[in-house]
């Protein structure tokens, strides 16, 4: 039976932790020895393990260190060399570090590591470090894997050829079940016969979710009984706040915060939008085609890809007007939406299912060990 450590340093429940959850979950299920090594880092790693426990995953939850220490690295060396995995799996650039410092010598196991998305950080910046950190230890991995073909063309820039590199597009269970919303007691505004749009995600630059709230100003000129939830937490959170007063929004935007019943809430809505700069291939991207939620979003990462071009959802090209404009056509013409999520879904089910994904991170690992 092969033995598999899955690293990670997770300070929330986002898609990562998303696609390591429905990964894990369905290599136990087929028969592999799986066990998360959950770097704690607090309160959002404590969410994580929550949602390991409730999926039925074995975990070992390690106190996290910011900095580099012999007594963490000595920790996790004997942690790996009792366990004796085959494969050390890292999910993170935290996570990238510390499995290559740890990885005990002598010791047969090999060393894989998912890319789920990179962005340059600010120049001036302590993950400005850790991200030339990274790039260093991921020459020392036998494969690495990326979600998306941006992901790996930035790699391979990167890396010089120093490692092989392939991309696994990230897959959700069909096991899993988000449950339901309880609206008489939910603090979810919502309108029946009225567009509800969605945006989900860390609050933070690159998910430029000002641009969402942008269009969203305008959508309103033509369907003013529109909602738009914003969930999540992060860094711009306040300059997203003043966005929505300066732009005289109102209750039209709801900042609902982090939540644990995001997906329930993309089946609720009519539109997921996603603004963002810059992508892997977002698990909230997934749990829209899951649920029949029609999705409109910016070209970036797979996404294009993973929607067929764009025949499956909504690509946003132009300023927020225009954007506002295509979005409303679509939301109006129940029949082209119908065939949108049908087609979506079927797509999901042939190319993005979580069992697909486990069979091609199990060839990996099976050609890194021969």
């Amino acid at each position: 039976m092969m033995r598999v450590f899955h690293v990670t340093a997770s300070g929330g429940l986002f898609g990562a932790e998303k696609a390591l959850i429905d990964l894990a979950a369905t290599q136990a299920r087929i028969g592999l020895d799986v066990t998360i090594v959950s770097l704690n880092t607090g309160d959002g790693s404590d969410t994580v393990e929550k949602e390991f426990s409730r999926n039925n995953l074995k975990y070992l939850s390690i106190p996290f260190e910011e900095k580099v220490s012999r007594r963490q690295v000595s920790g996790l060396k004997a942690l790996f060399e009792k366990g004796r995995p085959d494969i050390i799996h890292a999910h993170n650039y935290k996570a990238n570090i510390y499995s290559v410092l740890c990885k005990p010598k002598g010791n047969t196991c090999r060393l894989v590591s998912t890319a789920h998305g990179y962005l340059l950080p600010p120049i001036f910046s302590a993950l400005r470090i850790y991200y030339f950190l990274d790039r260093k230890f991921l020459r020392k991995y036998d494969h690495i894997v990326c979600v998306s073909d941006r992901t790996k063309q930035s790699l391979k820039t990167s890396l010089k050829g120093s490692v092989p590199i392939s991309v696994i597009r990230n897959g959700i269970s069909s096991f899993s079940d988000a449950g339901e919303l309880n609206i008489e007691n939910s603090d979810v505004r919502f309108e029946e016969n009225r567009f509800n749009l969605i945006c989900v995600g860390r609050l933070s630059p690159e998910k430029n979710f000002s641009e969402a709230i942008k269009i969203f100003s305008h959508i309103l000129e033509a369907a003013p009984n529109s909602l738009l939830w914003v969930v999540g937490n992060g860094p711009e959170l306040g300059a997203l706040r003043q966005l929505s007063d300066r732009l005289g929004l109102g209750e039209k935007v709801t900042f609902l915060g982090y939540r644990t019943d995001a997906e329930v809430l993309i089946r609720c809505a009519d539109m997921l939008m996603i603004s963002s700069k810059s992508e892997g291939l977002p698990i909230t991207l997934l749990e829209a085609m899951k649920n029949s939620t029609i999705v409109a979003y910016r070209d970036v990462g797979d996404i294009d890809y993973v929607l067929n071009g764009g025949e499956f959802g909504c690509r946003l090209d132009g300023p927020p007007e225009k954007c506002a404009k295509d979005i409303v056509d679509l939301l109006q013409n129940d029949e082209k939406r119908k065939l949108m999520v049908h087609g979506a879904g079927r797509r999901l089910i042939a190319k993005f299912s979580a069992e697909n994904m486990e069979k091609l991170y199990r060839e990996v690992y099976q050609m890194v060990m021969q």
